[in-house]
C-alpha cells in the first residue's frame, strides 16, 4: 500500500515501446522555415476563428491583459508587434494609441499580414 502523499508509477514494456515510437514521429517532424511558414499560410484565413475558438476566446483576455502588463510608451515612441500574425494586438494597441504611437506589426508569414491589412483597413 503505498503511503500517503505519495504516487506509485508502473511501467511495462508495451508502454516504453509506444513512447519510443512515438518520440521518433515527434523527432522527425519537419520544422524548418518554409513548413512552418506554409502551415501558418494554408490556415490564415481561418486563423482568427481557430485562435478564438481553441482558446475559449482566453485570447482576448491575453491581449487585454498584455496592454495592461505593457502599456503604449507615454513619450509618443513607435511600438513594434513581432510574430503579429493576424495583427489582433497590433490593432488593440493602435486603437488605445489614439494616434500618439506609431505601431508596426511584422511576420514571416506574408498571408497573415495580408490578413491583418484587411481587419485594419475594416476599422479605419
Amino acid at each position: 500500500m503505498p503511503k500517503r502523499g505519495h504516487m506509485t508509477i508502473k511501467s511495462d514494456q508495451k508502454s516504453a515501446n509506444f513512447l519510443n515510437s512515438s518520440d521518433k514521429r515527434q523527432n522527425s517532424l519537419d520544422k524548418s522555415q518554409p513548413k512552418i511558414q506554409a502551415m501558418f499560410a494554408a490556415i490564415a484565413h481561418r486563423y482568427d476563428f481557430l485562435n478564438h475558438l481553441l482558446s475559449m476566446n482566453v485570447d482576448r483576455y491575453w491581449r487585454w491583459r498584455t496592454t495592461h502588463l505593457a502599456p503604449l510608451p507615454n513619450d509618443g515612441s513607435p511600438v513594434l508587434d513581432t510574430c503579429t500574425g493576424t495583427g489582433d494586438l497590433a490593432l488593440t494597441y493602435h486603437k488605445l494609441a489614439k494616434g500618439r504611437n506609431r505601431l508596426v506589426g511584422t511576420d514571416f508569414c506574408f498571408p497573415m499580414l495580408e490578413r491583418a491589412q484587411v481587419k485594419k483597413a475594416a476599422r479605419s
